[in-house]
């Protein structure tokens, strides 16, 4: 099985998350934080589970998977044994804001 790791930027952006989400309802926080957890589980498990990101400029490997309950998506790649994690993208953002990360 593969390990994850998430990118300072992501892991910003999972935490700025998590802490919004917070505010709004006791403990949709640590809900959102879950929701990752078992995606990241589930993408160590079967990398190739996430949707390719076909979009001009973007490298061909680069990978997307929704959450389930919330309105996110883990933007991923592969690397040797590790999902490397390059962004937590709210679905109302640019689309490919993150792509600076590559």
């Amino acid at each position: 099985m593969l390990r994850y790791e998430l990118s300072p930027a992501a892991l910003a952006e999972l935490q700025e998350a998590a802490d919004f989400l917070e505010d709004q309802s006791f403990e949709l926080g640590d809900s959102l934080l879950d929701e990752v957890e078992r995606v990241m589980q589930l993408l160590c498990r079967q990398p190739g589970m996430g949707s390719p990101v076909h979009m001009p400029g973007i490298p061909a490997g680069i990978r997307k998977m929704n959450l389930q309950r919330f309105r996110y998506s883990i933007v991923y790649r592969v690397q040797t044994d590790v999902v490397q994690v390059l962004a937590v993208a709210h679905s109302s953002r640019r689309p490919t804001y993150w792509a600076e990360r590559i």
